[in-house]
């Protein structure tokens, strides 16, 4: 009976180790009954242990963990609970005190938003609210680089506003020096091209009973910072193109073209002078001299009054 005892004993504490994971304490060394045992080891786990049977060889019943803990997630209910192809958020096995592993899921974090950069659009100053004038686009200062303000009306683009409208004129032409002055008559026709920057001139006129058509375009280079201008008529297919200058008023402007007399061959200069008698008058002369010479004489003398 003894035998049998001490075995019996040897097996309750073995069970109780693996419960339990050591033996109790209070066993080692103490001759305790299989009901009071069963009770220490159950106080020293935190579990309580149905009343001990007065038959200290009557199995001890001891609490099922598996009852008392929470059902864990299987490994297929985490991996749904987590975003779809995302193998960095699997969740990590961790110990229960006292239990079988558990796996908690992770926190899913919010995706952080990348930061967009938003560039300013340039706009154009000349086609959102241009400058009236090359004075006003130079005082702006940076906004304008060096091709819009040569592209914007200035000072002398008003000096040519005088010759704007309708005009009667009268020409009086000399062959040289010593013939006499021939006369004609015709009409002028001006007004603005291109936005203001160009005058454009059309003549009409009778000289020795043939019919004369002219063209004249006038204007001044902002770039070069002189007038420019350009005439052809119906006496002849060479186009005459001048540059210039003029007073501080503008009252006076003085251009030079050069260009080949097409009856001697030699290269020519000619010089025409522009005088804004008032605003209703105005008078342009004419003067021919052989290129590099300063003998000239004047060839033309022309006379407009506004209609």
């Amino acid at each position: 009976m003894g035998e049998r005892f001490d075995g019996k004993w040897r097996v309750l504490l073995f069970v109780a180790f693996l419960v339990g994971g050591v033996v109790p304490q209070p066993l080692r060394g103490q001759e305790v009954s299989g009901g009071e045992a069963a009770r220490k080891i159950g106080e020293e786990d935190g579990r309580t242990t149905p009343a001990a049977s007065s038959d200290p060889l009557a199995p001890v019943a001891v609490a099922d963990e598996s009852e008392s803990e929470e059902p864990a997630l299987s490994e297929l209910e985490l991996e749904e609970a987590t975003p779809d192809g995302d193998a960095a958020t699997k969740p990590e096995a961790v110990p229960a005190e006292g239990g079988p592993l558990k796996r908690e899921a992770p926190k899913q974090e919010a995706p952080e938003e990348e930061a967009t950069e938003t560039k300013a659009i340039p706009v154009d100053p000349l086609r959102e609210a241009g400058p009236d004038s090359i004075e006003e686009a130079q005082e702006e200062g940076p906004q304008l680089d060096s091709f819009e303000i040569h592209a914007v009306p200035g000072e002398h683009h008003e000096h040519l506003a005088a010759a704007i409208g309708s005009w009667n004129v009268v020409m009086k032409v000399w062959h040289s020096p010593e013939s006499p002055a021939m006369e004609l008559f015709g009409t002028f026709e001006s007004h603005w091209i291109l936005d203001g920057r160009f005058v454009e001139t059309r003549f009409h006129g009778q000289f020795m009973g043939q019919a004369i058509d002219g063209l004249g375009i006038d204007g001044y280079d902002n770039q070069k910072q002189r007038y420019v201008g350009t005439w052809r008529d119906t006496l002849g297919t060479n186009t005459m193109t001048f540059e210039g200058d003029c007073e501080a008023d503008g009252a006076i402007r003085t251009m030079v073209a050069d260009f080949v007399d097409p009856e001697s061959g030699k290269a020519m200069t000619n010089k025409g002078v522009t005088t804004i008698v008032d605003d209703d008058t105005y008078r342009y002369e004419s003067f021919l001299m052989e290129k590099g010479s300063e003998v000239e004489f004047k060839n033309l003398e022309l006379t407009a009054r506004r209609q």
